[in-house]
């Protein structure tokens, strides 16, 4: 897995970056309602609404609200499936483009070059999830800001969920084609259309957006289930076909 990280480094570190400058801009962005009130009492009333169902007090618990509704619904959630499809588009359209495939494939095997790429990818995608998932709690804590984690598992799982699945979408592009522009055209375009197929009423559950960002944890405080649960079959089946499609791939050197 040495090398899998090693060739992992660039990117993990500027997401690292990017991330941790987008939340400390986040966070600094909050701050701005308050010296008005009226644009204040706006944003209250906005939160408010979007937490009907959720037994927290907008006056008291702004900040949570605001983590909540505009960190995990909006800028992290709209990010976390950009996120995999930069973990996993190269890790074997690289191989196949710089012809060291065969090399890896004939010294280790199909299978555990498969497993090892695969794993010490979706390694470190959870971990980035993770992290920038309970980021909130340091950073709260950091700046003494009152923040609330009783919904925090419930927004995490469905993150977690929703990276994977792109990644193994990503995962499957980047062991058909044999450079690294095309898989990530392929996920992007398959995101932008399941995206816009999803804003039909009777098709929103092709969206996984609303999944991502926690359209129901919002709506009613209660995880779903039943999406996460197709979610995970759906992304360990197409695993399942990469693997297939890798291990009867034509390698040429």
């Amino acid at each position: 897995m040495k090398k899998e990280f090693y060739d992992m480094r660039v990117r993990i570190l500027l997401i690292l970056i990017i991330m941790m400058i987008i939340f400390i801009s986040f966070g600094a962005v909050q701050q701005l309602p308050v010296n008005s009130n009226s644009a204040y009492n706006e944003v209250q009333e906005q939160l408010s609404q979007e937490y009907k169902r959720l037994d927290f007090s907008p006056e008291e618990d702004g900040w949570t609200y605001y983590i909540y509704s505009q960190w995990f619904s909006n800028t992290f959630g709209l990010l976390v499936p950009i996120i995999a499809i930069i973990i996993a588009f190269p890790l074997f359209s690289s191989e196949s483009e710089n012809n060291t495939l065969v090399f890896l494939v004939t010294r280790k095997g199909r299978s555990f070059t498969f497993l090892n790429k695969v794993f010490s990818g979706l390694f470190v995608l959870l971990l980035l999830l993770i992290f920038y998932s309970v980021f909130p709690i340091f950073y709260s804590a950091l700046f003494s800001k009152s923040f609330l984690p009783d919904f925090l598992p419930h927004f995490s799982v469905s993150i977690l969920l929703g990276g994977l699945f792109w990644y193994s979408i990503t995962l499957l592009f980047s062991i058909i084609f044999n450079d690294k522009v095309k898989p990530i055209l392929a996920s992007l375009g398959i995101l932008l259309i399941s995206t816009f197929i999803g804003f039909i009423n009777k098709l929103d559950f092709i969206n996984t957006y609303n999944f991502i960002k926690g359209r129901e944890i919002l709506n009613s405080g209660k995880f779903d289930l039943i999406y996460s649960l197709v979610l995970l079959i759906i992304s360990m089946f197409i695993l399942s076909i990469s693997y297939l499609v890798f291990k009867n791939k034509d390698i040429d050197i």
